[in-house]
């Protein structure tokens, strides 16, 4: 509906993506905030245990399954959502966080490697602890709060993914790898 709050996350169901996590810290949210929904994109494994688990916890009415989603519709899932999450226990670089990024989101993500670094902290969504599914409650309750926070957070990370990961820039990064291949000295 016009007026839920609503989450998404796109990952393969498999255990280091975390959803088990996300579906414990979303059902605490749910008990305080009738009006939010989790939108799971992605297949795998680990869905039916996932589903159980939504079940357990009395959410299934509230967590929506997509399973795999083509590429060229995932815009549309994007924009139809709130914030994006990435609950990962372990993520190098990740093509999730720069799409939603690229649609003006804000995201809530776990203290991995190198997410964080791609939302610049706490400028373009919360960082949160990935075994304290509390915290990440407490993140998604902050930025469903605040329509304004997430307008801020969600136009940083648009800026942030067109000029350092756009199709300029990565063609530049490549361009600039190349030359310094020809001339046989490092790219600073």
């Amino acid at each position: 509906a016009q007026d839920e709050f609503v989450i998404l996350c796109v990952a393969r169901f498999q255990s280091v993506k975390n959803h088990h996590g996300l579906v414990a810290a979303f059902s605490q949210l749910a008990m305080q905030e009738p009006k939010c929904r989790l939108v799971l994109a992605g297949s795998g494994p680990l869905e039916q245990d996932v589903r159980r688990q939504c079940g357990d916890l009395k959410v299934e009415d509230r967590v929506l399954f997509l399973g795999e989603v083509p590429y060229e519709k995932l815009p549309a899932v994007y924009a139809a959502s709130d914030v994006s999450v990435i609950p990962s226990l372990y993520e190098s670089f990740c093509f999730a966080a720069l799409e939603a990024m690229a649609s003006g989101l804000p995201l809530v993500v776990t203290d991995t490697d190198w997410v964080p670094h791609l939302i610049g902290g706490d400028q373009g969504g919360r960082v949160v602890s990935k075994d304290r599914p509390a915290e990440m409650a407490r993140a998604f309750m902050e930025l469903l709060s605040s329509a304004d926070l997430r307008r801020q957070m969600g136009e940083r990370n648009r800026r942030e993914a067109v000029e350092k990961w756009g199709w300029t820039s990565s063609a530049q990064k490549l361009l600039a790898l190349y030359e310094s291949k020809v001339r046989g000295k490092p790219i600073s």
